[in-house]
């Protein structure tokens, strides 16, 4: 700051007038202003202002949730004691007042030579009208965070009420462009800065002279001021799919509290690529949906490949100049220009994928972003089951209700009113959570928690039918395993219960009409519990389930669960048993050996990061000197990358995964003494 004291005082012109004499925004515009000593200000009226008008300026900056004046700065009162003519230029210079009469009180403002902001408002200094804005630091700030910076009023409109100067400059003042015409004409002109003749010294005329001549004074009025809702936000998108990209959207939910113009909210889009925007539409063009729970939600539809697919690219959610929130995908990026320019955006930490299904998005469920399989356009959104998976509502029985928790990838199972049968059990009582497995698979899953007496584990079975073929391992959680199958539709299940302790990890497979179902205690070492040729179709359902034993209610925690198409190589190595010997054996007793993985040491190999984009690192410090093979599986089992070392040399090896697609993978390390195998999320 130049002057004594100008530390604590920026330049924010105020006005506020007394109730008789109210104006509106865009009533005056500013024409001039001179940061150099002496300062100056110079505003034209677009209206007739009547006698006793009551003005207050002052250099307080505005702050950017629209909650005040930063109320550092000093304030400078003007009552006009007679009426002035649309169109008369007036001036003030260090508080006097030319081309009107007015008389004065309060402090002058002092204008920074650093950058600075005028404003005109009407009303208390807690609750100003706004009329008019100029910026001196090149754009509008986001907030004001010093004494010479000032974000944008919503009730102002950048071009109609209010103008910034750009690049930031000391002095400048009007050029004259447009002297006739409309008060629409004229405000556009004078509000905009490339109409503006600028200094860094001294040698600018004050006021401007242009002698302005206004064909329609008073005859137009100026824009409403732009009213925001208490709370908007976006809620769901979708922007990439399989195939070609459909359905492309945006939804917005905005607050039942909403008085103001759907046009006043808008939405930017911004390419990651340099970020700037590339679009920006109202919410006056959106589909107009349910309105639930305190909010009406707005769906922007978009044509094919509408929304750019990412790595990143984001949105900007804003009411008028105002800023509400700016999201990103497949990364952060920093706006450069439009509502969100300078502003880092937040990535919602989750991302579409070539492979996504068609239907599927992006939603904000209980604050967390979550992908799902199944759009809610228009509606408020509700946390359902992964991608895939459906919920039978209970085979045999009326189930009770079953939820997915995405942060903790939980599913909780409620047995309702499924009960065990009797003998010879033919018809099954379940609840059961399913997906569709063609051809050979895998279903695997860890029983986290039972509570009541019943049982949890996983099944395949042909139909969904009470007595279809199936094959199915659950627990009690705490020394019984249960194993069951049946041959041929609608007969005995043979269902057996064996003493075990611990083994809550599950495991079937299926290879053929081949099905080998196993338990373990640690995801490494498989036990197995039932071995038995059974004639399925080719698609069948593979699930989890929950039942109870005596009628009382039961629910079971699931984690980790995972059903996986086509064989898995690197799975824990189990030694080759009869059929005879796997449903002989005394499961469960301790004979351990028997079935053990072929190499039972197990290394504490680390994977970082994970989630990852581009590159992982795998930590081999507890395997150095020893001959090592990596592979990375797919979901599917699919082998999609091999590395092989003769001798491990360094404790941390780097992997290039920027050519995967986004999903799940498996990552088996085996080495001469060990094998790990490790889930990989790739973003």
């Amino acid at each position: 700051m130049r002057h004594l004291f100008s530390s604590l005082l920026g330049l924010c012109l105020v006005f506020s007038v007394q109730a008789q004499n109210t104006l509106s925004a865009g009533d005056i515009a500013f024409t001039g202003y001179q940061a150099d000593n002496p300062d100056i200000f110079s505003f034209v009226a677009l209206t007739d202002i009547p006698a006793n008008t009551l003005i207050t300026f002052t250099d307080s900056g505005w702050y950017g949730d629209q909650s005040g004046f930063r109320a550092t700065e000093g304030f400078l009162s003007l009552t006009f004691t007679a009426s002035v003519a649309c169109g008369t230029e007036i001036n003030v210079e260090n508080g006097v007042v030319t081309g009107a009469s007015a008389i004065t009180s309060g402090s002058n403002p002092l204008f920074s030579s650093s950058g600075d902001q005028i404003f005109a408002y009407q009303g208390s200094q807690s609750s100003p009208t706004f009329i008019a804005g100029l910026s001196m630091n090149g754009a509008w700030d986001a907030d004001a965070t010093s004494s010479s910076t000032s974000a944008l009023p919503s009730a102002l409109t950048l071009g109609v009420s209010a103008n910034e100067i750009s690049p930031e400059v000391d002095n400048a003042v009007y050029n004259c462009t447009t002297t006739t015409g409309t008060v629409a004409e004229l405000r556009a002109a004078i509000n905009n800065g490339a109409n503006w003749t600028t200094n860094n010294s001294l040698g600018l005329s004050f006021p401007s002279n242009c002698g302005f001549v206004i064909t329609d004074c008073g005859s137009t009025p100026p824009p409403p001021p732009i009213v925001c809702p208490t709370e908007a936000f976006i809620n769901e998108f979708h922007y990439d799919n399989a195939g070609g990209d459909v359905g492309e959207f945006i939804e917005v939910a905005v607050s039942d509290d909403f008085m103001g113009n759907l046009s006043d909210l808008k939405v930017e889009l911004y390419n990651g690529n340099g970020g700037s925007s590339y679009n920006i539409l109202e919410l006056s063009s959106a589909t107009v949906g349910s309105t639930e729970g305190g909010y009406t939600y707005y769906t922007l539809n978009f044509p094919s490949n509408g929304l750019q697919n990412g790595s990143p690219d984001g949105m900007a959610l804003a009411c008028g100049t105002t800023l509400i929130e700016f999201l990103s995908y497949e990364g952060t990026m920093t706006a450069s220009n439009g509502v969100a320019n300078g502003m880092m955006s937040t990535d919602v930490g989750v991302a579409e994928s070539s492979s996504q299904v068609i239907g599927g998005s992006i939603q904000l469920i209980d604050n967390v972003w979550t992908l799902t399989c199944d759009d809610t356009p228009g509606a408020a959104n509700a946390l359902g089951l992964p991608c895939g998976w459906s919920d039978s509502e209970g085979v045999g029985c009326t189930a009770g209700a079953t939820t997915y928790d995405p942060s903790t990838e939980t599913f909780t199972l409620s047995s309702g009113d499924c009960q065990i049968g009797g003998y010879p059990y033919t018809a099954d009582q379940i609840s059961f959570v399913h997906e569709e497995l063609c051809g050979d698979g895998t279903i695997k899953a860890y029983i986290e928690a039972i509570n009541g007496n019943g049982i949890a584990g996983i099944q395949m079975r042909e139909t969904l039918d009470p007595g279809a073929k199936k094959v199915e391992i659950g627990t009690n959680r705490t020394n019984r395993i249960v194993r069951a199958y049946r041959f041929t539709n609608n007969y005995p299940a043979f269902p057996q219960e064996l003493y075990s302790l611990d083994k809550f990890w599950l495991k079937i497979e299926r290879t053929g009409n081949t099905f080998k179902a196993f338990a373990s205690v640690d995801d490494i070492v498989y036990y197995p519990y039932l071995f038995q040729t059974i004639s399925m179709g080719s698609c069948i359902e593979a699930g989890i389930f929950v039942y109870s034993k005596d009628g009382s209610a039961v629910t079971a925690d699931f984690t980790d669960v995972e059903v996986i198409n086509g064989p898995i190589p690197f799975a824990a190595e189990i030694k080759d048993v009869t059929q005879s010997e796997a449903n002989t054996t005394a499961l469960g007793s301790g004979t351990t050996n028997a079935f053990a993985t072929a190499n039972t040491a197990t290394a504490n190999i680390g994977l970082t990061p994970n989630p990852a984009r581009d590159v992982v690192t795998l930590n081999l410090d507890q395997v150095i000197g020893e001959e090592t093979i990596i592979r990375i599986f797919n979901i599917n089992g699919q082998l999609m990358n091999q590395l092989q070392f003769d001798r491990v040399e360094d404790a941390n090896h780097d992997i290039n995964i920027d050519e995967l697609p986004a999903g799940t993978y498996y990552v088996n390390v085996r080495t001469t003494s060990t094998q790990q195998t490790l889930k990989l999320i790739k973003q």
